[in-house]
């Protein structure tokens, strides 16, 4: 028998059905929560301030106000501008930066762990040394060598860095997957490698 608790029922009859992953897991839940109303926060800025906040726009370090709700900095900027506005770039970094890393770790793991041996040993190699290089002496060198970096070009530096976790995360699960029987199969098949890898496992 159906929980009537899974359904919610519109003015239509119809049923609107919620993802098993999501009644059952509070945490993803909660994480979708918070991500989406952080992404309303920042496009409120487009729609309430839709010219951003300039030096000496202001007088400088005002308290709260019902015109600025934050108060100025010490730039005259208003700082609940300030505040949505970093938001977008934040936003913005960490999904191109999430996007490449995630890209390049899974890449990489699959092909570790599938091949093994010594691209194996060379990959995992390239990894380890990635994983105990220090972030943020190397941001900022860059910064101070290249001071006018785009927030592009900070995202895809953060991306390099943050991918060995997920490379190591997918390898292990590659030693694994690659001993199943539906893998030995589409070997006997005659699948290429590439169709094993990005069809069956991925």
């Amino acid at each position: 028998m159906k929980n009537k608790s899974d359904k919610t029922h519109d003015p239509k009859g119809s049923s609107l059905k919620i993802p098993p992953l999501l009644r059952h897991n509070k945490i993803l839940s909660l994480g979708l929560t918070l991500l989406f109303s952080i992404m309303l926060l920042s496009l409120s800025g487009y729609l309430f301030y839709p010219v951003p906040t300039l030096l000496g726009d202001f007088m400088v370090n005002q308290p709260p106000s019902p015109e600025h709700p934050l108060g100025t900095d010490n730039y005259g900027k208003d700082m609940i501008q300030v505040l949505l506005f970093g938001t977008q770039l934040s936003l913005y970094i960490g999904f191109v930066a999430g996007i490449l890393g995630t890209i390049i770790g899974t890449l990489t793991g699959l092909v570790a762990g599938y091949k093994g041996g010594i691209i194996d040993h060379i990959l995992r190699s390239f990894t380890d040394i990635f994983i105990v290089i220090p972030l943020w002496p190397i941001l900022v060198f860059i910064l101070a060598v290249a001071p006018g970096i785009s927030i592009t070009g900070m995202a895809v530096i953060l991306a390099v860095f943050s991918w060995p976790f997920t490379a190591r995360v997918i390898r292990s699960q590659m030693l694994t997957l690659k001993e199943r029987d539906y893998v030995d199969l589409a070997k006997i098949s005659g699948l290429s490698q590439y169709e094993i890898l990005f069809k069956e496992i991925l």
